[in-house]
């Protein structure tokens, strides 16, 4: 059996890998009375992917490890490069209060159109405790988890307190999560290439 016949159920995706939401901006209202979570950096490299933390322990240098070298920590600021196509995003957070809130208020920005430069791939919430969610936060990661074009989540490895993370370590439904993600990426980059002539 091959991992992706093997999905362990999941407390806010059942058997699904990702939750899905609006694939482009919705134009949702947004202004200067709303503040913004992240700050926006200028940069010039094109990594596959922008790993974006949300808030302090997010929980990027664990999602970079498990990408390796085709993830880059994007410094918890909307990446801007000089020129099109726009930066592949996705964002981490997570799966508490004040990570929950964040990501709906970064959603919440992109949904308005106000950054034209990014490519929101979706985002994966980070589980803070081994312990199943109170109905309350439940409630809420089900909100948000329809408010970006995807939302993965990753389950918590008491194994990665003590060593680094690693998908050698990793359960199958994370081995699966971060093999979706980077299909998800690859499409993505595939869509904004320039179109080649073929003979």
């Amino acid at each position: 059996m091959s991992d992706h016949d093997a999905i362990e159920e999941d407390y806010l995706l059942g058997r699904r890998l990702a939750a899905v939401g609006p694939p482009v901006p919705t134009g949702s209202a947004w202004g200067p009375q709303d503040l913004a979570v992240l700050r926006t950096r200028e940069v010039t490299q094109r990594p596959l992917l922008w790993i974006v933390g949300l808030h302090g322990g997010a929980g990027v240098s664990t999602v970079v490890d498990l990408f390796g070298a085709d993830a880059k920590d994007g410094k918890r600021a909307w990446p801007r490069p000089p020129a099109p196509p726009a930066a592949p995003v996705l964002l981490v957070a997570r799966t508490h209060h004040q990570g929950l809130s964040k990501v709906s208020g970064a959603a919440r920005e992109w949904a308005s159109g106000a950054l034209p430069w990014v490519n929101l791939l979706g985002v994966i919430l980070v589980d803070d405790s081994p312990k199943p969610p109170s109905r309350l936060l439940a409630d809420q990661l089900t909100q948000v988890a329809h408010m970006t074009p995807a939302c993965w989540r990753l389950s918590w490895h008491e194994q990665w307190r003590s060593e680094p993370a690693s998908l050698n370590t990793a359960n199958r439904r994370t081995r699966n999560t971060i093999r979706d993600m980077h299909d998800h990426a690859l499409a993505a980059r595939e869509a904004t290439e320039p179109r080649r002539n073929t003979p």
